[in-house]
C-alpha cells in the first residue's frame, strides 16, 4: 500500500474508497470495515448515486462510523422551536465533495416533516427546519453518522472576521481609482495652474484617507510586534506607509510637487488586498479543521500493516504510517513514500500553487494534500512536537510568526531587519549625494 496508494492492476480495489484491498482484509472488495458498513447502508438505501458524483474517493473510513449519544439534543430542540418549528442549526463533520452533500439532503428528504435543509460545505454547517411532531431528529443524526459524518450543535460563528477586513479594502480600492483619474492628468503633462492646484489637493485628501481607513491594519500589527520584540513584514510596510505620506505631505507644502499620493493610496489598497487573500486562507483551513471539538479531536487515518484505522491525532507516534487523502490535512512532519504528489503550504507559508515533493522529501505538518491519489506519509514526530497546533493557536489570536517553524521565523526576522537595514542606507547614501554641491563643500547654502 505505499507505492502511490491506488490499487495496482490485477489486484483488487476497494469497493468504496478504491484502496487497495489487503489479503487480510475481514471484508472482501473493501480495505476496511468502514467502508464496507457505508457501502452497504448506501446501497441499502438506494443512494448509490453517491458514487456517480465523485464520493469515496480515496477516503477510507477505518473502523466502521457508530452515532453519538446527543445528549445535547432535546435541550436544542426546545430552545429552536417557536410555533410548532423547529429551526436547529448544526456543525457537521466529514463533508468533502458535493457528493457530501447531496446524500444528506436526500437522506432528509425521504423523511416525513422535514421542511427545509440548507447545508454550507466551506463553513461545514447544516440548518434545518422541520415538524418536531413528525421528525424524529435523533434518528436522522444516527442515519447520517452511521455513513461517516459527525453532528453537533452549531459553535462557529457565522461572522466572517473578514469582514472589516474586506470593508477596508473597498473602500480603498475606490480611493486608488480615483487617485489614478488625477494623477493620470498630472503624469500626462499637467503641472501648473487652478486645475492642478486642485488635483494635488485632491490626491493628498485621497491619500490620507486611505492612511486612515487601510494603515491601522499594519500600524496596529508592527506595533504589537515592536512590544513584543518580534519582528515581521507589517513593521516595513507600515514605516513604508507613513513614510511615504509623510514624505509626500512636506514634498508639497515645502515646495508644492505633487509627490506619490497616488503611489500610497494604490499600495495600501494592494497590501489590503494581499492580507484579505491571506486571512480568507486562514479562515478556510480554520473551520475546516477545528470544527466542533477543537484541533485536540482531530482524527487521522493510520496504517497498521494491512489494516486501516482511524485515530485521535492525540495517538499518532513518530515512526506511524499516515494514509492522506486528497485534501486532507497532513498532521504532522513525515516522509513521502510511494510517488511524488503536490501539498498545498498555502497556510503555512502563503504559496497559493502547491509544491510537488519526491519520495523521500519531508512533508511539513499543516500541508494540504492536493493531489489526485492518497499518499503514505510516514511520521517522523508526535503530536506535540508538530506545528500544527501553533499553527492553529496562530489562527485563533491572530499570532504572527508563531505559525512558522523554528528556522522560518528566523529567517522571517532576518530578512525583515535586512529590508529595514537596506532601506536606511538608501536614505541616508541619498540624502548625502542628494544634497546642493554648496552643501556638500559645507558652505552655506541659501538656495
Amino acid at each position: 500500500m505505499a507505492e502511490g496508494m491506488k490499487a495496482p492492476e490485477g489486484s483488487e480495489a476497494c469497493r468504496h474508497c478504491g484502496l487497495p484491498v489487503p489479503a487480510s482484509a475481514r471484508f472482501p472488495g473493501f480495505c476496511c470495515p468502514g467502508c464496507h458498513q457505508v457501502y452497504q447502508l448506501l446501497h441499502d438505501s438506494a443512494l448509490g448515486e453517491f458514487y456517480e458524483l465523485g464520493g469515496g474517493r480515496g477516503r477510507p473510513l477505518g473502523v466502521a462510523p457508530q452515532p453519538g449519544r446527543h445528549a445535547w439534543l432535546p435541550e436544542l430542540e426546545r430552545a429552536s422551536t417557536v410555533d410548532g418549528v423547529a429551526r436547529v442549526r448544526l456543525d457537521v463533520q466529514g463533508i468533502y465533495c458535493a457528493a457530501c452533500v447531496w446524500v444528506l439532503q436526500e437522506l432528509w428528504r425521504r423523511r416525513d416533516g422535514g421542511v427545509s435543509i440548507r447545508i454550507d460545505p466551506t463553513l461545514g454547517r447544516a440548518e434545518l427546519v422541520y415538524d418536531p411532531a413528525r421528525l424524529d431528529l435523533a434518528a436522522w443524526l444516527a442515519e447520517a453518522e452511521r455513513l461517516g459524518y459527525r453532528l453537533g450543535p452549531a459553535t462557529k460563528s457565522e461572522d466572517s472576521p473578514t469582514r472589516p477586513l474586506l470593508l477596508r479594502f473597498g473602500i480603498c480600492a475606490a480611493l486608488s481609482l480615483n487617485a489614478m483619474m488625477f494623477a493620470a492628468a498630472i503624469y500626462f503633462g499637467l503641472a501648473e495652474g487652478r486645475l492642478y492646484d486642485l488635483f494635488r489637493t485632491l490626491s493628498s485628501v485621497i491619500a490620507t484617507l486611505a492612511v486612515l481607513v487601510g494603515g491601522p491594519v499594519f500600524f496596529r500589527a508592527a506595533w504589537a510586534g515592536v512590544r513584543s520584540r518580534v519582528l515581521h513584514l507589517d513593521l516595513p510596510i507600515a514605516i513604508g506607509i507613513l513614510l511615504a505620506w509623510g514624505g509626500s505631505l512636506a514634498g508639497m507644502l515645502s515646495t508644492g510637487e505633487h509627490s506619490y499620493f497616488d503611489t500610497v493610496t494604490v499600495f495600501v489598497t494592494l497590501m489590503l488586498g494581499g492580507r484579505y487573500v491571506q486571512e480568507q486562507a486562514l479562515r478556510r483551513n480554520r473551520d475546516y479543521l477545528l470544527q466542533n471539538d477543537g484541533a485536540e479531536h482531530l482524527r487521522a487515518t493510520r496504517l497498521r500493516g494491512d489494516e486501516v484505522e482511524t485515530v485521535p491525532l492525540r495517538e499518532l507516534a513518530r515512526g506511524d504510517a499516515l494514509l492522506v487523502a486528497p485534501g486532507d490535512l497532513v498532521p504532522v512532519r513525515g516522509v513521502l513514500l510511494g510517488e511524488a504528489e503536490a501539498f498545498s503550504l498555502e497556510w503555512i507559508r502563503g504559496e497559493s500553487d502547491p509544491r510537488r515533493f519526491a519520495p523521500g522529501d519531508e512533508v511539513p505538518a499543516g500541508a494540504v494534500h492536493a493531489g489526485e491519489r492518497p499518499s503514505r506519509i510516514d511520521a517522523v514526530e508526535d503530536l506535540d512536537s508538530s506545528g500544527l497546533l501553533e499553527l492553529l493557536r496562530g489562527v485563533e489570536g491572530g499570532a504572527k510568526d508563531v505559525a512558522l517553524p523554528p528556522f522560518w521565523a528566523r529567517l522571517n526576522r532576518v530578512y525583515v531587519a535586512g529590508v529595514l537595514g537596506l532601506a536606511a542606507l538608501a536614505a541616508a547614501l541619498w540624502a548625502v549625494l542628494d544634497r546642493p554641491a554648496c552643501c556638500r563643500s559645507r558652505s552655506r547654502c541659501w538656495s
